[in-house]
């Protein structure tokens, strides 16, 4: 099972809720660790605007890797898991 997750809590409440044990395999998994909502737009805007091209490069590389397991997500949720 995959877990997307936005900000903390969703991870907080498993180990919470299940005990560190139990969900350490799953936690490895769950989304990027930093970002909450402000923090992928900060990404795009950097990936925009610096001036360096391989920190563009980078920004853009991540924000795509960030983004795709809410688009494959988005899509299992649409056809019915």
């Amino acid at each position: 099972m995959l877990v997307n997750h936005y900000a903390h809590p969703e991870p907080a409440h498993l180990k919470r809720l299940l005990g560190q044990a139990e969900v350490a395999d799953l936690l490895d998994r769950l989304h990027d660790e930093d970002p909450g909502g402000l923090q992928p737009q900060l990404w795009l805007i950097e990936a925009r605007t610096a001036d360096d091209a391989a920190v563009r490069d980078a920004g853009r590389r991540r924000i795509l890797a960030y983004n795709e397991d809410d688009v494959r997500a988005t899509y299992a949720i649409c056809n019915g898991l």
